[in-house]
């Protein structure tokens, strides 16, 4: 049996990029998506590769910072398939890259109503039905961006560091429910690094950064997927409130689960380290590529 069959996924920002490739690894193993984002054709494209390869799937436009258009997505899903098992929380945008005194307030505070309220606002959607059934499975889409202080990637940033908290709060509050909240540390080449990349005019030091990590070759989207696969499905049951990171090597993950679940500290928050837990096969290419760099 496939890993996700008869379940109900949303994933949003799922146009392009990781959440693409989310939403077709789990139509792949017999999930029935709802493809959320902002731009109608891009989804639409979605929706039509993962019915190609005969999924099901079906598209929902809307910003998920706006609490109507959460409800709304939530409420495609319930009145389609009368249930919701997954909920990945992919949509982000990058905000203003400017420094302190030059940024525009405005897009400052977009960033976090899209990074933060939207991730909120959808799991409060998608809650009610999960609790009926007494389980779920929510993954917030993160990154290293919630460690690292460089550049003048500051309202980003922030937000990525507020849905980490997030998904660790949620957790505690929902885990009576047999709600699991998790959080995926992602790292790829996306239509967003590869923009970031031509910044010279606005933070330099940054876009050359990412032309690097261009040239390295990093994971590519689909790879990515395959831990968002392992956060969805049976193999990650009991574990919530933790931080996985695209790197881990999923072996090790199912080896080490009790152990991790037992360990109130293990994977909690930038705490992404742990004994036992190597690097997958991509990881280890991809820091090759970068050692032997000239």
């Amino acid at each position: 049996m496939r890993q996700l069959e008869g379940r109900v996924a949303i994933v949003t920002g799922a146009g392009r990029g990781i959440g693409q490739a989310v939403a077709l690894r789990y139509a792949a193993e017999g999930a029935r998506v709802v493809v959320n984002g902002r731009t109608a054709a891009t989804i639409a494209e979605t929706v039509q590769l993962i019915t190609r390869q005969g999924g099901e799937a079906i598209a929902v436009t809307g910003d998920v910072g706006r609490s109507d258009v959460a409800e709304r997505i939530a409420g495609t899903a319930a009145d389609r398939w009368s249930r919701i098992d997954i909920l990945v929380n992919n949509a982000a945008v990058i905000g203003p890259v400017e420094i302190l005194g030059e940024e525009d307030v405005d897009q400052w505070m977009d960033t976090l109503r899209i990074n933060v309220l939207g991730p909120f606002l959808m799991t409060r959607a998608v809650v009610p039905l999960m609790k009926t059934a007494r389980r779920g499975k929510v993954i917030d889409v993160n990154s290293g961006a919630n460690r690292g202080g460089g550049g003048n990637l500051l309202p980003y940033r922030v937000s990525k560091a507020a849905l980490l908290r997030m998904t660790t709060t949620l957790a505690g509050q929902l885990a009576e429910f047999g709600i699991e909240v998790n959080a995926f540390d992602a790292r790829a080449t996306t239509d967003m690094v590869r923009e970031m990349a031509t910044w010279d005019d606005r933070d330099p030091a940054l876009a050359a950064r990412f032309r690097q990590r261009l040239q390295d070759g990093e994971p590519t989207p689909e790879q990515n997927a395959e831990v968002c696969l392992w956060l969805a499905s049976d193999r990650s049951a009991g574990l919530t409130g933790r931080n996985i990171a695209w790197w881990m090597e999923l072996s090790d993950l199912d080896r080490l689960k009790a152990q991790i679940i037992a360990d109130p500290r293990a994977l909690r928050m930038d705490m992404v380290e742990m004994p036992g837990v190597s690097r997958s096969p991509t990881a280890e290419a991809y820091e090759k590529r970068k050692a032997s760099r000239p």
